[in-house]
């Protein structure tokens, strides 16, 4: 899955505090108080305190690497995804 440098970019480093389902998607919040919408099709859980190291990005998944080996993958049955809002530092 092709890594997606954009966005490893301004969230690589951060520390993910916690998540929380909201319809329609998923809001991540992190350790700086920044947080990211990412929009899914479906319900996806993501787990806090690991610290993201690079984000990769298909038509169908979106996958979070953590600097602990570690990942979270989120799937889309629209096939593809939408990063609604970066907020903070």
């Amino acid at each position: 899955m092709p890594r997606n440098q954009k966005l490893t970019k301004v969230i690589a480093g951060r520390t993910i505090m916690g998540a929380t389902v909201e319809p329609g998607g998923v809001l991540v919040l992190f350790d700086d108080q920044s947080n990211m919408k990412i929009k899914t099709a479906g319900p996806a859980t993501i787990l806090g305190g690991g610290k993201v190291k690079f984000v990769h990005e298909s038509k169908a998944e979106f996958k979070i690497d953590f600097e602990d080996g570690s990942n979270a993958t989120l799937l889309s049955l629209l096939h593809r995804f939408s990063i609604l809002a970066l907020l903070g530092t």
